[in-house]
């Protein structure tokens, strides 16, 4: 048998397989086997119950955003000087309304001892 009519099993299964195997960059994959490639990975992501999970990360981490934000609040108030807090809110004045910048700063009188 001549040589140029003998294939290796290497080169058979190269042959039969999906393509974009052999590739060795992203680049080398041919658009076939992009597609496959997202497919596989749609269907591996159903499977594993990837919406699921991203729910509940997203559902839980939205959960902990507001005690998250009222210990930064509080950390705040016990480090900082109200002194430091009513010039900060007297600089933000033109951002918020009047009477709300009067409400807080008020407010804040109030708390000094």
């Amino acid at each position: 048998m001549p040589n140029e009519q003998r294939r290796t099993r290497t080169e058979e299964s190269a042959e039969d397989s999906p393509p974009g195997v052999q590739a060795d960059r992203p680049t080398e994959i041919p658009a076939r086997g992009w597609r496959q490639v997202l497919t596989r990975g749609w269907k591996e992501a159903q499977s594993d119950q990837v919406p699921l999970l991203a729910g509940g990360v997203a559902f839980f981490g939205f959960l902990a955003l507001f005690p998250a934000l009222i210990a930064t609040v509080l950390l705040y108030g016990l480090l900082v000087d109200p002194a430091t807090v009513r010039d900060q809110i007297a600089s933000v004045g033109s951002a918020i309304p009047a009477e709300a910048r009067t409400l807080l700063l008020d407010q804040l009188e109030d708390l000094h001892f």
